[in-house]
């Protein structure tokens, strides 16, 4: 299922623009002599880094506020944590849209009525991707806190399960174990 898409790729990728000739590595060769390829990669390393840094930061943080709350609204701020993560795709969007937008942005109609000025979030380099990035953060950070509120569920060999450790032998314990868990999970999301 996935062994034979991937060798496909690296087969068709070593063949000439109309696929009649097998060229090797001059596809490589080529694409690592552009610059469009390295800003390209330069882009996809800023955009992973940061926006997993914080959803990680972010969801850790939340699920342990989360964790000191009283059973009964442990249960309603996780539900609400999950709101990002379960809203259909095209209403997320346009609630977005109706922030960034370059002509009339919630976004900006504030900052210019607080401080005198606005952003052009989605036409210059730097705002577009701290948009995209934000946004990506938004959605993913629910999925992280929620992987790191399940923790009683799964846990290191030897761990303390089920809630019967206490809350400073958590963190110390566990956590950076649920951390790494949810991390890894998170690419096949």
């Amino acid at each position: 299922l996935i062994v034979y898409p991937f060798g496909y790729s690296i087969y068709l990728s070593m063949l000439n623009k109309r696929e009649t000739k097998f060229v090797w590595f001059a596809n490589y060769f080529f694409l690592f002599k552009r610059d469009t390829f390295w800003m390209v990669v330069r882009q996809s390393v800023i955009f992973t880094l940061t926006a997993v840094f914080f959803k990680a930061l972010i969801g850790f943080i939340m699920a342990h506020l989360i964790d000191f709350l009283p059973e009964k609204r442990q249960r309603l701020w996780r539900g609400l944590a999950l709101i990002a993560w379960v809203m259909p795709p095209a209403l997320s969007t346009l609630g977005w849209w109706w922030l960034f937008e370059p002509s009339y942005s919630a976004l900006n109609w504030l900052l210019e009525m607080f401080f005198g000025f606005s952003i052009p979030w989605l036409s210059e380099t730097f705002w577009a991707r701290f948009s995209v990035i934000l946004v990506n953060i938004w959605f993913g950070t629910s999925f992280f806190s929620d992987h790191v509120s399940g923790r009683p569920k799964i846990g290191p060999p030897g761990s303390l399960r089920g809630g019967q450790h206490r809350r400073g032998q958590r963190l110390a314990e566990a956590d950076l174990y649920y951390l790494s868990y949810a991390a890894q999970h998170h690419r096949h999301h």
